[in-house]
């Protein structure tokens, strides 16, 4: 059986590298705008929605992190750069997924019908950018959290 603990150091490195990474990558350097190539899109997401985009992707990504590490724990992977290859094929079969039923589906009002109808394989790679420099952020701010 695998058993996954989070701790509050945790949750503190994820949410802090979370907070900094998405402000830094979204609101400085526009990361999305540049990616995925559609203004109106990401204004949409991050401007007009911005509080239950934060609070949806704080979760989603929260959640690809945890499918990784239930692999690496089972799978008994413990080198970094193994640890980020999982999570890419994770992110890639997750957003894969819903890049594939939305396609699928005739082009709606909904955001995220009109989001992969757009963007469609750039959106994977930029949630794989902006997960994978998460989870470095996270690896990072808690290795030196457990210093102390």
């Amino acid at each position: 059986m695998i058993r996954l603990y989070l701790d509050s150091k945790q949750i503190m490195a994820y949410t802090i590298s979370y907070v900094f990474l998405t402000y830094v990558l979204v609101y400085v350097f526009k990361i999305p705008n540049l990616i995925l190539d559609n203004n109106k899109l990401v204004k949409e997401y991050y401007g007009d929605k911005m509080v239950n985009s934060f609070i949806f992707d704080y979760i989603l990504i929260f959640f690809y992190i945890i499918v990784m590490e239930v692999i690496v724990t089972y799978k008994d992977i413990t080198e970094f750069t193994k640890k980020l290859i999982v999570l890419v094929v994770v992110i890639l079969c997750i957003s894969g997924s819903a890049m594939y039923y939305f396609l699928s589906r005739k082009m709606t009002n909904s955001f995220f019908t009109r989001y992969f109808h757009y963007v469609k394989g750039r959106g994977l790679l930029y949630d794989m950018l902006l997960v994978t420099l998460i989870y470095i952020g996270y690896y990072i701010i808690s290795e030196q959290l457990y210093k102390y």
